[in-house]
């Protein structure tokens, strides 16, 4: 019962036809990783963990109990933030590396307090040079988790107090799925998270590694008018980005037969003049 197998939601996938054609660039990596539902927690969706967790529970996700941090991940999970606050700022400076050991999952202990969004906790250890772009088993950084989760407060501390370019270059990154922190906020439908994360100066058409869909393809996928409206209002959003099948999204929203999309995409092309 640990964090990976905690998912209430099947993955996200796009609709799958026999002209649907998978990134010839795959690493292998992405193309050996099982992906089902009993393997791994799904990026798409999930049930967010909660607070208080009991130290039994913590040492769950196979976090070496004789490892320095074991004091540290127990205040974590038993949501003791002001105990947790004090060990991190009782850690020596020769030994600052020890924040960024991996548990058995190869979470950091950034990792967990963004899980369980300690925002307090999540300044305090970007502060004391927490590794932002460190991923877990499934590729994900803390940022990943963020987005995923649409946990604003935790992004936005993050983009305050760490190197611009490393955060950038953390939203950018792809995990084991082939999606980035801008992909993650959209499937989930967190629109004001796609909001940040344009105005922080991600690619709005950055594709992801599995089908080369953008967010404005993922729009169509979810049949989403909101999500669709929200993207569309972005500054620098391209109409004419293609998928792996040659498809752009309006031509991916008449293939599905989804008239409202259609009609939206349509009326926006009237209007569209790209750079």
């Amino acid at each position: 019962d640990d964090f990976h197998s905690r998912s209430s939601h099947s993955s996200f996938r796009p609709r799958e036809t026999r002209d649907t054609p998978v990134s010839p660039g795959i690493s292998q990596p992405l193309q050996s990783l099982d992906l089902s539902r009993g393997q791994c927690h799904h990026s798409l969706g999930h049930e967010p963990l909660g607070h208080g967790r009991t130290e039994e529970e913590g040492t769950r996700l196979n976090y070496p109990k004789k490892t320095n941090n074991s004091q540290l991940l127990e205040a974590l999970w038993q949501n003791q933030t002001e105990r947790a606050a004090s060990l991190i700022r009782n850690i020596a400076d020769d030994d600052r590396e020890r924040l960024n050991l991996p548990n058995g999952n190869l979470q950091t202990v950034l990792h967990v307090a963004t899980l369980l969004k300690m925002v307090e906790i999540v300044h305090l250890l970007v502060k004391e040079k927490a590794d932002i772009t460190q991923c877990d088993n499934r590729g994900e950084t803390p940022l990943h988790i963020a987005c995923r989760e649409g946990y604003i407060e935790i992004i936005k501390v993050i983009h305050s107090n760490a190197n611009r370019q490393t955060v950038l270059g953390g939203l950018d990154a792809r995990n084991f799925e082939g999606l980035n922190c801008l992909h993650l906020a959209a499937v989930n439908l967190h629109f004001d998270m796609v909001k940040l994360l344009a105005n922080i100066g991600v690619d709005v058409n950055a594709k992801d590694g599995m089908y080369h869909f953008t967010i404005l393809h993922y729009a169509v996928e979810k049949n989403s008018e909101e999500l669709l409206e929200c993207v569309l209002n972005l500054e620098n959003i391209s109409l004419t980005e293609t998928s792996y099948s040659g498809e752009t999204a309006l031509q991916l929203a008449e293939k599905y037969r989804y008239c409202g999309l259609t009609k939206m995409l349509r009326e926006h092309f009237s209007s569209y003049s790209p750079e």
